[in-house]
């Protein structure tokens, strides 16, 4: 069964559906079988290029993995594990093995060699969740069909939240299920 969940996000990073197992029992989106186009990279192969008069700070991968990871131009990247360099930047452009930050980004020089975490920052996230079938109830941790905002079939709802670990639904029935699109807003 496909869903298409009628949102226009300037960037869209990931959708999928979650069915409720069990009525009563609030499950977190996190549960849904959702596709994550959030970029991340994980190496010892990461460095960092101070920006010049010409040319933009950069972060190079000499296993060339920034494509096959996920990023892409005009991204927001968080870094995490460097020596001088964790933070949130934004991307210029991409490359298999160089990001070229925006030119008012600077960053201090740094070898390869430890490991260095670059993840697609997409917080806050817009999330909207779409009922398929039966009646749901999305909320905070605990929703329940008694403090949660009732979506009945083909209704939907959209919101910002930090993470998907802080949305849950619960439905009246189980097998109930929402069609989830989650997307970010990129200037």
């Amino acid at each position: 069964m496909s869903t298409n969940v009628n949102i226009q996000p300037t960037k869209h990073i990931g959708t999928g559906l979650l069915a409720v197992a069990a009525a009563g029992t609030a499950q977190p989106l996190t549960d849904g079988v959702i596709n994550l186009n959030r970029g991340s990279i994980s190496a010892a192969t990461i460095a960092f290029i101070a920006a010049t008069p010409s040319v933009p700070a950069q972060i190079t991968d000499t296993g060339n993995g920034f494509l096959t990871a996920g990023f892409e131009n005009r991204d927001s990247i968080r870094i995490s594990g460097s020596a001088s360099n964790d933070g949130v930047y934004d991307v210029q452009n991409v490359a298999a093995g160089t990001i070229t930050l925006e030119p008012s980004e600077s960053l201090t020089a740094e070898a390869l060699g430890a490991t260095v975490n670059i993840i697609r920052d997409i917080s806050p996230e817009t999330i909207t969740v779409k009922n398929v079938s039966g009646t749901i109830y999305v909320g905070p941790i605990g929703v329940s069909a008694t403090n949660g905002f009732p979506l009945a079939s083909g209704e939907s709802i959209s919101f910002l939240a930090e993470s998907l670990e802080e949305v849950y639904i619960d439905s009246a029935g189980n097998g109930d299920t929402a069609a989830i699109a989650i997307v970010y807003n990129q200037d």
